[in-house]
């Protein structure tokens, strides 16, 4: 993960590839943390996933599937956002 203003930022597909290729130089897992701006144990995660699955994709997700897009949702706070103060009437 890659801290953004505070916020944890997940690593992309690319910054896992290149971790799990580093770990496999022979880099050590205190500096390929250190590289990407992660904890160790993220790395140590990391390297585990791609010895069971051999991939570093992320795999399904458990919930609800989203059912607006992402502009969709724009819209809507746009939109509260500019009716916020009118009354019902």
């Amino acid at each position: 993960m890659v801290k953004f203003y505070g916020y944890a930022m997940k690593l992309s597909n690319e910054q896992r590839a290149r971790a799990t290729g580093m770990l496999e130089a022979g880099v050590n897992q205190a500096v390929d943390a250190r590289e990407f701006n992660v904890h160790r144990p993220t790395i140590s995660r990391l390297q585990s996933k791609f010895r069971e699955t051999n991939t570093v994709a992320d795999g399904p997700r458990a919930g609800r599937p989203r059912v607006t897009t992402l502009r969709e949702d724009r819209t809507i706070r746009l939109m509260h956002l500019q009716n916020r103060l009118k009354t019902a009437t």
